[in-house]
C-alpha cells in the first residue's frame, strides 16, 4: 500500500541531517529556565543580608582596633610633650628667678644700675643674659 505524505510533512530522511549553518542564518540554542521557589529566593536574600552584617562587624572591629592604637599613640605624645614642657617651665622659672635678683640687685646697687642704663641706652644683657624670652613657648 502506497503511503500518503502530506505536502507540509517533510520526510524523515531530511529532518536527520543538520542543516548548514550560514553566516546569515545564526543557529538557534534553547533556552534553559530555572524555576525557583520563594524559599530559594528567601535563602539568598538571607545570605547576602548575613555576608553585609559580617562585613560591616568586621569592618568596625577592624576600626575600633586602629582608633584604640592611635588614641595610645596620641596619648604617649601629650605625656612626652608635658615632661618635656614641664622641664622647660621649670628651666624658665629658675631663669625669671635670676633676672629678678639681677633688677633687686641694680636697684640697691647704684654702679650695677649704671651698667643697666646707661647714657640712656638700657643694656639688658647685664639684668637678663640669656635675653628676656629664654625658652619661651609661645
Amino acid at each position: 500500500m502506497d503511503e500518503v505524505v502530506p505536502e507540509n510533512t517533510v520526510p524523515q530522511q531530511q529532518l536527520a541531517q543538520p542543516e548548514p549553518t550560514t553566516k546569515k542564518h545564526k543557529r538557534h540554542l534553547p533556552e534553559v529556565l530555572t524555576v525557583r521557589d520563594w524559599k530559594d529566593y528567601l535563602g539568598e536574600s538571607m545570605l547576602i543580608i548575613f555576608s553585609v552584617a559580617l562585613a560591616l562587624v568586621v569592618t568596625e572591629y577592624f576600626n575600633s582596633l586602629h582608633e584604640k592604637q592611635q588614641t595610645k599613640e596620641v596619648i604617649e605624645q601629650l605625656k612626652a610633650e608635658l615632661t618635656n614642657n614641664k622641664k622647660a617651665e621649670t628651666l624658665q622659672y629658675v631663669y625669671q628667678l635670676q633676672v629678678l635678683k639681677n633688677i633687686d640687685a641694680a636697684l640697691s646697687n647704684p654702679v650695677l644700675a649704671k651698667k643697666f642704663i646707661d647714657s640712656g641706652a638700657m643694656h639688658l644683657e647685664t639684668i637678663a643674659p640669656a635675653g628676656i624670652k629664654y625658652r619661651d613657648r609661645n
